[in-house]
């Protein structure tokens, strides 16, 4: 018997169109919700006492079946720290609607992993270990990933696109507060990108990156603290599982920490990054070459790079407080990057 239509609980943030669309999109799933939140990016959906996750893509590709596939994949292999793809009345992954795409997976009630307690930072980098075992050798004919880059290229990039910022600044007639400031930290910025570009050239990177089609290495990419799920009983998840790709282990690592070192509590202090890498070690072994590596992503500016194409390619219509502030953030590890940059390499016997 159908169910009858009855009245939904929204809160706020859900706005007439959006919930219009999203009852749409349930019917596939012949769910009537009694209620629908927007948390984040997401919809937290409220049927029959149980609750799901709805999920819009704007670029979704092969995103959805990539993601529902290794989750399979990692559920056959004992892993089971990550959400379960509901598929539609008919057996899709997704719902394909005004060219977006939706999909459900179970609610993980939990919370983000927090960042100022180092002990979950450490359970949180062990689960990623453990999610590049359980997620390697992967037939390739059953994901459809994008294939590594090459670091070395695109490092090289980004520095062409950081002397760009520099001769757009240098030719205006006027400079704002923020201009002179990131004018002022170019040449430190770019000293640090120099010095990843000379690892990986003189590493063992390139090799590495060849091996990647071979082995079926899979990273996450975007294994930040926000995407990790910790539930009441102190058990860790994984969620959005959308960015999937092949690369090398170490890139998914040195994101994770790069992200951790810009907080006041860590602050580029070698003592923590050595703990996570002790971590990582004990269930996925590193070598001296992934090491080198590893430093090489680490002490890449992307932040500082990234800033920049905001500010001078895209022009986003941020205020000056605003730009000032970010920028703010990432000078004043200077001195402290350096300093790690010197004893991480003598600790781990690594010429520069």
């Amino acid at each position: 018997m159908q169910e009858e239509y009855k009245p939904v609980s929204i809160n706020s943030i859900v706005n007439y169109s959006d919930n219009q669309n999203i009852q749409k999109i349930l019917s596939y799933y012949s769910i009537i919700p009694d209620e629908v939140v927007k948390i984040r990016s997401v919809y937290k959906i409220k049927y029959r006492n149980k609750y799901y996750c709805l999920k819009k893509l704007n670029h979704p590709n092969n995103k959805v079946s990539n993601g529902k596939k290794l989750v399979d994949i990692l559920n056959s292999r004992g892993f089971y720290n990550t959400a379960i793809y509901i598929p539609t009345n008919d057996g899709r992954n997704c719902v394909r609607h005004k060219n977006k795409a939706y999909y459900i997976t179970n609610w993980i009630d939990g919370r983000e992993c927090k960042i100022d307690d180092f002990e979950e930072l450490k359970k949180a980098i062990s689960l990623l270990a453990t999610f590049h075992i359980k997620s390697s050798m992967i037939n390739t004919k059953e994901l459809k990933l994008e294939g590594p880059k090459n670091w070395i290229e695109e490092l090289k990039k980004q520095q062409n696109d950081i002397e760009n910022y520099k001769r757009i600044i240098s030719n205006k007639k006027i400079l704002t507060s923020f201009d002179k400031l990131y004018l002022r930290y170019i040449d430190d910025f770019n000293h640090h990108l120099n010095l990843s570009i000379e690892l990986l050239m003189k590493s063992n990177y390139l090799s590495m990156r060849d091996s990647v089609m071979t082995k079926h290495t899979i990273c996450h990419d975007s294994y930040y603290y926000q995407n990790i799920l910790v539930d009441s009983n102190g058990k860790l998840y994984i969620i959005d599982l959308e960015s999937i790709l092949y690369d090398v282990h170490v890139y998914d690592i040195a994101k994770f920490i790069r992200r951790i070192m810009y907080k006041k509590s860590y602050a580029w202090n070698f003592n923590y990054v050595k703990e996570l890498i002790y971590e990582y070690d004990k269930i996925s072994k590193l070598t001296k070459e992934d090491l080198e590596v590893l430093l090489a992503f680490l002490i890449v500016p992307h932040k500082f790079w990234k800033l920049g194409k905001k500010r001078y390619v895209k022009k986003k219509k941020w205020s000056e407080d605003k730009y000032l502030k970010k920028l703010y953030k990432y000078i004043k590890y200077i001195d402290k990057k350096n300093e790690f940059i010197k004893i991480y390499c003598d600790f781990y016997e690594l010429n520069m």
